[in-house]
């Protein structure tokens, strides 16, 4: 038999307390028509573009300038983390149709969802102990309330778990704790990270461009957003309509 269960109802076995956040990081959720005129996805206005570095590598390679976001590029979208913070993530899904919002190197507890559409902003918040979850499904027009404790420094991607959504750009990067990444790794990277990185003719240190000056990152190929508005935000697409053509439409 099936049962529709609120996760915002349940209660995890380690009866871990509600986390109070000391850092709010709050996420965008839209997709439109951008600057090279194809349909994408994005946080915030920015949709996700993979630098020529992998991000672990900057991390690793740029010294105290690993805490600097414009190091990773602009397109990554990237936000720093400090170690054992506790980071909150509000997202608001201004689509009109839901995503499957998934995070990289921990669970987090689902604090609070809601409707943005609604003048009464209907809340259901969550009991003492959180449920806690890697992947969460926020509604069209809806957003959720997310919290985690930074206990495990590394690069960690936060996307939709949706395929074709994540190729057409909706995820965004937290680098957290670069210089716990630093010293653990003593600045070193693996011998087999670097064999396979040399097997695909990918470099190796530098910024998300592969250059030595950490904050100049010179002309970026940035995919900006288009002057389109995001005509669907946080209601439904009239009847009858599709995505593109209501896009296009404004």
């Amino acid at each position: 038999m099936w049962m529709n269960i609120n996760d915002l109802d349940l209660e995890p076995l380690d009866a871990e307390p509600m986390l109070e956040a000391d850092q709010v990081v709050t996420l965008d959720a839209y997709s439109g028509v951008f600057s090279d005129q194809s349909f994408r996805h994005s946080f915030n206005n920015v949709t996700y573009a993979v630098p020529q570095i992998p991000t672990l590598l900057t991390a690793l390679t740029m010294g105290d300038y690993a805490n600097r976001t414009e190091v990773y590029g602009k397109q990554t979208d990237t936000h720093i983390l400090k170690h054992l913070n506790v980071v909150e993530i509000v997202v608001n899904n201004h689509d009109y149709y839901s995503h499957p919002f998934h995070l990289h190197g921990h669970v987090f507890q689902v604090i609070e969802m809601g409707d943005l559409r609604s003048k009464e902003r209907r809340v259901k918040t969550a009991l003492n102990t959180p449920v806690k979850r890697d992947t969460v499904v926020i509604g069209g027009g809806h957003y959720a309330i997310l919290r985690f404790r930074a206990d495990n420094p590394g690069v960690w991607l936060f996307h939709c778990h949706i395929d074709f959504h994540i190729m057409l750009g909706l995820q965004m990067t937290f680098v957290e704790a670069p210089d716990k990444i630093q010293s653990r790794l003593e600045h070193k990277l693996p011998d087999m990270y670097r064999e396979n990185c040399v097997a695909q003719g990918i470099r190796t240190t530098g910024n998300a461009l592969g250059g030595g000056n950490a904050i100049d990152l010179g002309d970026q190929d940035q995919i900006n957003p288009s002057p389109y508005p995001d005509q669907f935000e946080s209601a439904d697409p009239p009847s009858g309509w599709t995505l593109i053509s209501y896009i296009l439409q404004g």
